[in-house]
């Protein structure tokens, strides 16, 4: 699995809909904050450094998430509403029941006969 750059960083703050805190003459780090029915549910911190390629490797912690499910973040598989999901915030959607195979419909009777 790839590292989490910078530039996938900022993909990550971007499809959380991540809204700037903070940053700090003492701090490398910005800070953004996502937040979900106006509570804050996680934090990604974006190095300053000029290096894009740099790693961060701290944002599944920051986000409370596996490290796979960070990167596939970036990688545009998951949105807003997958991660709130995945740390339990949402529901999951009810699966869908299985289909089986329809049933075959008695006959109806012959409308070409006559009645008596």
């Amino acid at each position: 699995m790839p590292q989490i750059t910078r530039q996938s960083a900022e993909i990550i703050c971007k499809k959380l809909g991540a809204v700037f805190i903070q940053a700090s003459r003492n701090s490398d780090h910005d800070i953004y904050g996502v937040y979900f029915e106006d509570r804050l549910v996680g934090k990604v911190g974006i190095s300053r450094s000029p290096r894009k390629d740099k790693g961060h490797g701290h944002i599944p912690r920051d986000l409370f998430v596996r490290s796979r499910f960070a990167w596939e973040i970036a990688s545009c598989k998951w949105y807003l509403e997958d991660y709130l999901r995945e740390r339990g915030l949402i529901a999951s959607p009810p699966e869908a029941p299985e289909l089986s195979e329809p049933k075959a419909v008695a006959e109806l009777p012959d409308s070409t006969q006559e009645s008596e």
